[in-house]
């Protein structure tokens, strides 16, 4: 779905000062041969790698894939860090990691976040503790 604009915003003369103040530069002439360009603001977020406008609430990764120097810290486990990440990447026009979750450059995000076979043992015995004692149950499989 395109977005609709509405009248164009005079004060931006060229693109780079059109896109600077997150606005999409757009071609609204009619056919091939008219090159009318303007300024107008996305109504649901702009895309600063592509210099386009987001095409509607759905585009979440307009939300999620904005620079971020916190890095892994702000994720659980890895698999949900590689999630953004590769969604990320995909965002942007030269696969940049704009989330800062892959130091090493191999692909794999937040590699700090992987548990070792041990570690993912203690979870679950902490796990299965802490719903023995709400249910004054052991835990069955």
């Amino acid at each position: 779905m395109y977005q609709e604009f509405g009248p164009p915003e005079p004060e931006f003369l060229n693109q780079k000062e059109c896109n600077d103040a997150s606005r999409e530069w757009t071609n609204f002439g009619f056919d091939k041969n008219d090159v009318s360009y303007s300024c107008h603001e996305c109504e649901y977020g702009f895309n600063p790698y592509k210099n386009i406008c987001c095409n509607d609430d759905a585009d979440y990764t307009c939300e999620i894939c904005q620079p971020n120097q916190s890095g892994c810290s702000q994720y659980d486990n890895q698999e949900d860090a590689q999630i953004f990440y590769d969604e990320c990447k995909n965002f942007t026009n030269n696969d940049m990691d704009i989330l800062n979750l892959d130091t090493d450059g191999d692909g794999i995000a937040c590699e700090s976040l992987i548990l070792s076979e041990e570690e993912k043992d203690e979870r679950i015995e902490q796990l299965e503790s802490m719903m023995e004692d709400l249910t004054g149950e052991p835990v069955q499989y």
